[in-house]
């Protein structure tokens, strides 16, 4: 299995936890855990198990590289969108842990091509 399959596995397998327990992004980010906030964890959810299927699926170089693309700009939007949802203490390490995923997507591409 490749670093990209790899990781593509972990983002699909983190997107399924989330849809069950979306507490699990909500109280690391000190977020309000309120009804809208679970529905938008849930959808968030959805969204990377979705793409990290499509990393696993994905045959071809053309076809990884759009992969990655699309799970680069998801967590680039994290870096904006979750940052605002967390506690104001919080926002720098939300900030700094979306940005991280965005560069393993990356490196993960990288090693695979």
């Amino acid at each position: 299995m490749t670093p990209l399959k790899i990781y593509g596995a972990a983002t699909a397998a983190y997107g399924a936890m989330l849809i069950a327990q979306p507490k699990r992004l909500l109280d690391p980010m000190q977020a309000a855990d309120t009804d809208r906030m679970r529905d938008v964890a849930k959808a968030i959810g959805a969204r990377d198990l979705i793409s990290g299927a499509w990393l696993v699926l994905a045959d071809g170089r053309r076809e990884r590289r759009q992969a990655v693309a699309a799970r680069v700009l998801c967590d680039a939007g994290d870096v904006f969108a979750l940052a605002n949802v967390a506690a104001p203490e919080k926002r720098g390490l939300v900030r700094g842990v979306a940005a991280a995923w965005a560069g393993v997507a990356l490196l993960a591409l990288r090693a695979t091509d």
